[in-house]
């Protein structure tokens, strides 16, 4: 972990996931949560890193809320194209988390009627019990605190009619806009055997048992989201057909056959810096190249494999990654269904894609 002496304010901590937003410790400024907002667009602009280390919870709300809105201000445009429009994307994102809070424990420092935050230690990857505060970009936090609020709450999914709870470091499906592709277009049939590969809550496993699956089998590589999918099969009353398997890569813990395959693969090619980020991050495309290498020994004649795909995942140029490595395998989309959401990775605009996948024959 990144440690820097920043005037006025002593030594502190910056975890490696936000190494990044700090390039220079010359141009760090200190503010209160009630300095103007357009003053700090101005700044986080310009380059420079603002860390927010006194005055009021809802004013650093607000400051927050006024970044989102007009985050757009933060990078000029670079001209028409995809590749500008990312590396654009790219830059407001990395300039919005040079809006830093100090973290103690769980507590932001200096930062008066804040929520609480006892429990932020299990839904973060850095160690928080130090004498040492770290730097963390306050969007970071408002997010933090929003999945711990839907952690304890529930979160209502319109496609199961019903909350399920999200464990910390397991991906939150804040948006439901795949889930609705999903359950309007996921075809299952009577006695169908279903496989949902990288379960994260088990939500997709829930959806294809709601269906009608004669069976389901979840699986996931890590241990917490296992737990995850486990606690929300049986608030839902589901584990006569849903079994979540021990954790395990793709299909090591699902050797068998299946009739239907549901894959919602980390978008994203980059590298994973947190576990949250595993369900994001594709390091070099090496999840979905190595569930794709596998499928087809897994998938019964006539079976189907549906896979939710993104246009951020596109690599430079117009063809991605799994298209091509659908014509690889022998496999053909046999159909597609898409919808607009704004990304919670990127914050701007995307299309979404339902992909429907069978063997070539």
């Amino acid at each position: 972990m990144k440690r820097i002496t920043l005037e006025d304010i002593g030594e502190v901590r910056i975890p490696d996931e936000f190494a990044a937003a700090i390039p220079d410790p010359e141009r760090t400024r200190t503010i209160g949560s009630g300095h103007r907002a357009d003053e700090v667009l101005r700044l986080l602009s310009e380059g420079w890193t603002v860390i927010v280390n006194s005055g009021d919870y809802d004013d650093l709300r607000i400051l927050v809320w006024y970044l989102m809105k007009f985050k757009e201000r933060l990078a000029p445009g670079r001209g028409p194209g995809r590749e500008a429009r990312r590396q654009r994307q790219a830059e407001i994102l990395e300039k919005a988390h040079r809006l830093m809070i100090l973290v103690k424990g769980g507590e932001m420092l200096g930062i008066e009627g804040q929520p609480d935050l006892s429990g932020l230690p299990e839904w973060v990857s850095w160690e928080t019990d130090s004498s040492m505060p770290c730097m963390v970009p306050a969007r970071r936090i408002a997010r933090i605190l929003t999945d711990m609020r839907r952690s304890r709450d529930g979160t209502p999914i319109k496609a199961l009619g019903a909350p399920i709870l999200v464990l910390p470091q397991v991906y939150v499906p804040f948006d439901q806009t795949t889930l609705n592709l999903l359950d309007e277009h996921l075809k299952v049939e009577a006695g169908d055997d279903v496989l949902d590969v990288g379960t994260g809550t088990g939500v997709l496993a829930l959806v294809a048992a709601r269906k009608g699956a004669r069976k389901v089998v979840a699986t996931d590589i890590l241990d917490k989201a296992v737990e995850n999918a486990r606690l929300n099969v049986r608030r839902l009353d589901l584990s006569e057909v849903v079994e979540v398997r021990d954790a395990g890569n793709l299909f090591e813990p699902a050797p068998e056959q299946f009739d239907v395959i549901i894959f919602n693969p980390p978008w994203i090619v980059g590298e994973p810096r947190t576990t949250y980020d595993r369900a994001i991050y594709d390091p070099g495309g090496s999840v979905l190249s190595g569930f794709m290498s596998e499928v087809t020994n897994h998938l019964r004649e006539g079976g189907r494999i549906y896979i939710i795909h993104s246009e951020i995942s596109h690599s430079p140029g117009d063809r991605s990654l799994l298209q091509r490595l659908v014509e690889e395998k022998g496999m053909r989309i046999s159909a597609s269904w898409d919808a607009r959401r704004r990304s919670r990775v990127t914050g701007s605009w995307e299309r979404v894609r339902l992909l429907e996948i069978r063997i070539d024959h």
